[in-house]
């Protein structure tokens, strides 16, 4: 069984690093899920777009979030490397409850802000 937030989102997909932040350095709940840089690495799009998972298959997915890679798809690093190696996989129909609510996720275009940092956009404010 799949362990979801209180806003009905597996705890396990990190909107803080997959969105973007707005003016005022709080989530961007219009970019939801649609991309952001954080911490020095880029927390790719996750919505059903093109630009994002689009185009993935729910078993395409539940493979990356089990073992980090998909041939021609993607390759874990950094902080998604590490939750796969510590956690999602060892999880077995709760990545298929993941992979259904990753598709789910209505399609946002990666867009000119979706990628900018919390210390870009302070330095926006200043």
């Amino acid at each position: 069984m799949c362990v979801y937030s209180g806003s009905c989102e597996p705890i396990t997909i990190r909107r803080l690093c997959h969105t973007s932040r707005n003016a005022l350095v709080a989530e961007s709940s219009v970019r939801y899920l649609s991309g952001a840089n954080v911490g020095g690495w880029y927390a790719p799009n996750l919505t059903s777009d093109a630009s994002g998972i689009g185009s993935w298959s729910e078993d395409e997915l539940v493979q990356y979030l089990r073992t980090g890679h998909v041939e021609n798809r993607a390759q874990a690093a950094g902080g998604r490397a590490e939750a796969i190696e510590h956690s999602l996989r060892y999880l077995s129909d709760d990545l298929h409850s993941m992979a259904a609510y990753l598709k789910q996720v209505p399609a946002m275009a990666t867009g000119p802000m979706a990628g900018l940092s919390v210390c870009a956009l302070a330095l926006l404010i200043v």
